[in-house]
């Protein structure tokens, strides 16, 4: 599952929105498990992507979590305040 949430993570863009849906809910089941070496492969995957992407999944990846937001949330750059749109 890691694999496949890497590889999509990078098709971000090409992904239709239920497909982007699932993967946010992927990505939520496997963060808190992703090793040191997994966390920075998913940390540069991300960065690459447009800051748009970024902010649709960090508000995504938000909105499954009540808070506080877990800390592989932040570690990855995804945090994104509550009043951003």
């Amino acid at each position: 599952m890691i694999g496949r949430v890497g590889l999509a993570i990078m098709a971000w863009t090409t992904l239709t929105p239920e497909l982007q849906r699932q993967l946010v809910g992927e990505f939520s089941h496997i963060g808190g498990r992703l090793n040191g070496k997994q966390m920075e492969a998913f940390k540069s995957r991300i960065a690459a992507l447009p800051e748009s992407d970024r902010i649709v999944i960090a508000e995504r990846l938000r909105d499954r979590y009540s808070a506080p937001t877990p800390g592989w949330v932040k570690s990855l750059g995804l945090e994104v305040e509550a009043g951003r749109q």
